[in-house]
Order: structure tokens, then sequence, then C-alpha cells
């Protein structure tokens, strides 16, 4: 697709102006890499073409190298009617302007991608000091100033992630030094994420579970920004002294009688009747349950979410929904609005719940399924994978297939922390 005409001029205006910039390998590269991606190009304009109405690139002023003013080409991630809106918006009152496609280049940052245009000018490199944005035209989003990580060389400082303010660009704050705490947004109290101020510490944190569930939840406490690990619980005689991603098995449920334990605990647990009883175990001996964002996640307006809870990578809340105790929504998955999610239910990687869709209790709702609005699917029951629920599911039962139907199924659970 070409580029738009505002575009394409800013192009041509300062090729004359660059031509003699000392950053000749990085230009001769990133133009090689424009030629290479130029398919890519093509795909994601047109992808933004189609999801929403507008050029598909977006400029920002930026001050650069001796204060020239330079424009930094991005894909458009937000509805052309966004451009006015404000900065800082919290999950209690979004910006629910990204759109679909938006979203995902934000979480892959193939958004940055078109500042190769830039480096090929001679107004960036693949290395240095970040610009600061002072201005903006066109399609201009709402963002700090930042770096741009996804054309950064491995040898140049990352950027903290921090919590995801739900409905905004993505936060580019500058690189903070290696010792000091990384930057952390605010997100509603509704949450349960009221984040600590930079200068304070970061909350300690332990990890009921040891398995392979853990390793996702330990990833997100450290993008998240807001507790730091300090050990792992896990029932099993055999993990007692090992590590996992680097943090110690301290050993079973009967540290919880050790003096200094944390405060602050999430269960890393994929077992809803696991997941439950150890929530309530904790909770009765006064421990706050944490709640886990992923830093990609899109959570709209008036969206509650309960102790335990868990959102991962490229989850979508729409507004109103209501997220119980102890919820894994895992990968990809999309909740629409008004949806209702019992407490200790699982919505796997990929599933879609139309608005107005019930999830009971404990419920497992399975990897690319789908529900259509307004159902009910009851208690204790289990939605196979890639099925398609266009009818209520009765409590306790197993459905599958297109559409799905319900299976005889006798189910067993044993509570461990694995």
């Amino acid at each position: 697709m070409p580029l738009s005409q505002a575009v394409r001029r800013e192009f041509v205006e300062r090729m004359d102006v660059t031509c003699s910039s000392p950053n000749g390998l990085d230009r001769l590269a990133a133009g090689g890499l424009l030629l290479v991606l130029s398919p890519l190009f093509a795909c994601i304009a047109l992808a933004i073409r189609l999801d929403s109405p507008g050029s598909p690139f977006c400029l920002e002023e930026c001050a650069g190298a001796d204060g020239r003013s330079v424009t930094i080409f991005r894909f458009r991630t937000r509805r052309r009617a966004a451009q006015h809106k404000g900065h800082g918006q919290t999950a209690a009152k979004p910006d629910d302007s990204i759109t679909r496609v938006g979203a995902f280049l934000q979480a892959s940052r193939w958004d940055e991608i078109p500042q190769l245009i830039n480096i090929a000018l001679g107004e960036m490199s693949f290395r240095g000091p970040s610009p600061t944005i002072v201005g903006a035209k066109n399609d201009l989003r709402a963002t700090a100033p930042g770096a741009t990580p996804a054309l950064a060389a491995p040898q140049a400082a990352e950027i903290p992630a921090g919590i995801a303010t739900a409905g905004t660009e993505r936060n580019r704050a500058a690189p903070e030094p290696a010792s000091s705490v990384p930057p952390v947004a605010d997100v509603a109290s509704a949450h349960g994420l009221l984040a600590p101020s930079a200068a304070a510490p970061l909350l300690p944190l332990l990890v009921i579970g040891a398995g392979g569930h853990a390793r996702v939840l330990i990833d997100i406490v450290e993008k998240q920004g807001r507790y730091r690990v300090v050990g792992l619980l896990d029932d099993r005689a055999a993990l007692r002294g090992t590590k996992l991603m680097g943090y110690p098995v301290l050993g079973g449920r009967e540290v919880l009688d050790e003096p200094g334990v944390p405060s602050h605990a999430i269960i890393a647990i994929g077992a809803p009747r696991a997941r439950c009883v150890w929530q309530e175990h904790l909770e009765s001996r006064g421990f706050q349950i944490a709640v886990l964002l992923h830093p990609s996640a899109q959570i709209g307006r008036d969206v509650s979410i309960g102790a335990g809870s868990v959102c991962m990578a490229m989850v979508a809340i729409n507004s109103g929904a209501r997220i119980g105790r102890g919820v894994i929504v895992n990968t990809a998955a999309s909740i629409d609005h008004d949806c209702e999610i019992g407490p200790f239910a699982h919505i796997a990687p990929g599933a879609r719940l139309a608005g107005g869709v019930r999830v009971g209790d404990r419920t497992h709702v399975g990897i690319n399924s789908c529900i259509i609005q307004n159902r009910t699917v009851g208690a204790d029951a289990t939605v196979g994978a890639g099925a398609a629920v266009i009818r209520d599911v009765p409590a306790g039962s197993t459905v599958v297939g297109v559409p799905a139907r319900a299976i005889p199924v006798r189910k067993t659970e044993s509570v461990t922390t694995s």
C-alpha cells in the first residue's frame, strides 16, 4: 500500500537535508531492511486501514540531536478521533480508542518498525538516547517520551515495562539506572493495584506452586513492577531446595508457619479446586492475594477483577465485565462487555466470550473455544478446546464440538501445588 500523501511529503522534503548524516552503516542497514520488510509493511498498513479509517501511519515531533526537530514515523494504533485525548488514564477511566490491530502492534512493538525510515534518513540510529516528544501532527497518539525498544540494539538499555495502563498507549519512560526501582504506572484501586511510588521498595511476594504455571506468573510479576518474588512453595518434596527461574523453592505449606514470611502471595496452580483451597487457606491466615496483569493486557472501563486473578499477555477484557477471585484469563483470551466470570474459573488461551456471558465457579473454558452472547456456563463445567457454545451449559457437564454438545465425563482433581 502506498504511503499517505502527508507521510510521503515528509519523507521527500527531508531527504536532501539528511543525506550527509554520518550514520552510514545504520542508514545502509535500515535501507536494506526496508526493502526486505516491504511486504510486511504493506500487510500491516492494509490491516490498519481495514480496521479503522485513516492513514496507516502517525507522526510524532521529537527533539533530535542538537535540538533539531525530528518527525518519528510509526504505524497508527489508535482511531483518528483519538488524537486529542489526554495522557495517563487509568483502568477506571480508560481511553478505549486503541484499535484491535493497534493492540497487537503495541504488544508486539511492530508499531515502531516504520522508524527504519528515520534511520534510513539519518535522523536516528539503532543505538543511542531516545528522542523526546515535543509536539505532534497528523495522527499523534498520547504517549510519554521514551526509547524505541523495537529497533534498539541488544546493548541498549531496556525500558522497564510496568503495569499496563489499560486503554492507553504503551508507556515509554526513559531508561532507569540498573540499580533503581522500575517505574510503575498507576492502576485503579478497584483492581487492588495501586502502585508504590518510584522510591518505595517492591512488595515481597510468595508464589504458591513451582510448575509451568508458576513460570508464567513469575514473568508477569517481573514485568508488572509492583512485587518481587522471594521464593516458591510446593508440597512435592523432590522440588525443595531447587530453583525455578532463579527463585528458590523454600518448601511446602509448613513454611507458612515460619517467621518473616511475606504477607503477599499468588497461587500458581492451574487446577481450579486446588487454587480455591489454597487461596481460602491463605486468606484465613491474613495473606493479601495479589492481582497480576501482563503489561499487554487491555482492560476496559468499569471492569472489576477479584483478588488472586491473573490476566496474561494479549488478554482483552471489555467494559463492564466482572472477574471473580482467583480467575485465570490466559494468553490472548477475550472477554466482551458485561460478562461475569465466577471465582476460580479458567479462561484458556484464545478463548472468545461474547457480551453478557456467565461462567460459573471453577469452570474451564478451553483453548480457542467460543461462547455466543448471553449464554450461561454452569459451575464446574468444561468447555472443550475449539468448541462453539450456542446453548446454555449445565453445571458439572462437559461439552465439545461445533456446535458444542454434552458428553459423559467423570472428572477427578487432586489438591496439590503443581
